[in-house]
Formats: structure tokens, C-alpha cells, sequence
């Protein structure tokens, strides 16, 4: 048994270590068949290098995970516990 949670893969367009993994998940039939999971999601960026450094790629690296949690909330029923109800706070929160 593995791990059964859902996954979010991020793969940026001008970086090799992302390329390398495209290319090992295509020829490792374990790895294809997890990529092919329904609770895998893939996102490519265009254009972003490893650190997603441009504000285009950062921008959609952010909203695509933000989507992403926001789906998978929505989907699990869950929802994040209140923080607050457990942490003694000195100062009013803005």
C-alpha cells in the first residue's frame, strides 16, 4: 500500500530537473500508472524556470495551488481547523 491522498505537481517549462521528471514518469510504467491517478492533478507552467523567479510564473504557481486546496476542501468536506480557538494571542489581529 501507498500513499492513497491527492497529489499536486507543479512542472515548470524551462527547468531540467522537471524535464527529468516528465521523462522518468513516462518511462517507468509504476510511475506512469500513478501519474494517471484521478487523484494526481498536473499543472505546467509556460515559460517558468525552477524557482518560478518571473511574476507571471509565480502568479499562476500561486493561483493553480489555490485553486488546487480550494477543490480539494471542497471535495473532502474538510474544513481547516480555527487556529485561533487554540493559540492565546497578546495582540488583536488586524
Amino acid at each position: 500500500a501507498g500513499f492513497r491522498g491527492a497529489v499536486f505537481v507543479v512542472l515548470s517549462e524551462n527547468d531540467i530537473t522537471a524535464h527529468e521528471f516528465v521523462h522518468h514518469t513516462r518511462d517507468h510504467p509504476a510511475w506512469s500508472k500513478a501519474m494517471a491517478s484521478p487523484l494526481v492533478q498536473r499543472q505546467d507552467v509556460r515559460e517558468a524556470d525552477h524557482t518560478f523567479s518571473t511574476p507571471a510564473a509565480h502568479r499562476e504557481l500561486v493561483q493553480g495551488t489555490a485553486n488546487w486546496l480550494a477543490r480539494l476542501t471542497a471535495a473532502t468536506a474538510v474544513t481547516p481547523p480555527d487556529i485561533r480557538a487554540n493559540t492565546r494571542i497578546e495582540a488583536p489581529l488586524p
